[in-house]
């Protein structure tokens, strides 16, 4: 079964803690992923790591690092307890630089992600794939929530895991009750969502209607055919 990834995006450093407690309520639930950026990567500027203060959750906790140094994050999110980074291949001005960066987050002891916008081709991932834990699809342009998904990204899914059946793949931005089957079809291991939850009259019902889902779809079924 893929798994739900809930993301919480927000400048407000409580707003996170009161999400996590809420989301802590939820026994099926296992991960979560923060946002944070910098209003220079993207428009929009959220909360920063050294701001929230410590997390003491049940909680796996991921890092979406949409920001344009990444490394100057790294020992905050110690401090938080997150156990998985991920970060953009758009933050960096070489490949020899991503590589830096991951092998860093790796001595720190963090579990190691990369994540690519859009427009930026799968074929990245290829010289990176020994250093990774996981990779993430973006099916927007990150940095604001509520936008719809790109389908073209469904695509880039069959083709990495092809290109690299072992690989974590981890989908972000767009995902919605009507179109998270499609996505976990086509070889998503991992599916983040944030409005398609929070922008809901219901949220709990509605992470009991994605779990539902997720359970009653077979992984990979759209490659397969």
């Amino acid at each position: 079964m893929a798994k739900l990834i809930p993301s919480i995006l927000t400048k407000d450093p409580e707003e996170i803690h009161e999400k996590i407690r809420f989301l802590e309520q939820i026994p099926e639930l296992a991960e979560i992923q923060i946002d944070f950026a910098d209003g220079k990567f993207v428009s929009n500027e959220l909360a920063y790591p050294r701001d929230i203060g410590k997390l003491d959750t049940r909680l796996a906790l991921e890092a979406h690092l949409m920001v344009q140094r990444p490394q100057d994050y790294f020992h905050d999110l110690e401090f938080l307890g997150v156990q998985t980074v991920f970060l953009h291949h758009e933050s960096f001005h070489s490949n020899e630089q991503v590589g830096i960066a991951l092998r860093n987050l790796r001595h720190l002891g963090f579990r190691c992600g990369l994540a690519v916008n859009p427009s930026t081709e799968i074929a990245v991932f290829d010289q990176f794939v020994d250093h990774l834990d996981e990779a993430l699809l973006m099916g927007v342009y990150p940095g604001l929530q509520g936008q719809e998904f790109i389908a073209e990204t469904l695509e880039r899914v069959a083709a990495l895991r092809k290109r690299h059946p072992n690989v974590i793949i981890e989908v972000d931005g767009g995902i919605k009750l009507f179109n998270v089957e499609s996505i976990v079809g086509y070889g998503a291991d991992k599916v983040n969502v944030g409005s398609g939850i929070w922008q809901t009259p219901d949220p709990k019902k509605t992470i009991s209607e994605f779990l539902r889902l997720l359970r009653s779809t077979n992984l990979y079924e759209s490659t397969k055919k």
